[in-house]
């Protein structure tokens, strides 16, 4: 590793590991996003299977 360190290599490697960063942060949001919103979907429907559930969804007109 004798090469020598310039300036244009600095800004190639910063903007490389600049985006690197941004993709990875972005990424995990995403996931994040998916995680909770599979989880809320899993509650809902597991809470309307209960007796409690199906009876929070009756009808108020119909009964």
């Amino acid at each position: 590793m004798t090469e020598q360190w310039t300036e244009q290599k600095e800004k190639s490697i910063l903007k490389r590991y600049r985006y690197t960063s941004v993709y990875r942060i972005i990424t995990v949001g995403i996931l994040l996003f998916l995680g909770y919103t599979m989880d809320v979907l899993a509650l809902t429907v597991a809470y309307d299977h209960t007796s409690r559930g199906e009876a929070d969804n009756a009808c108020p007109v119909t009964g």
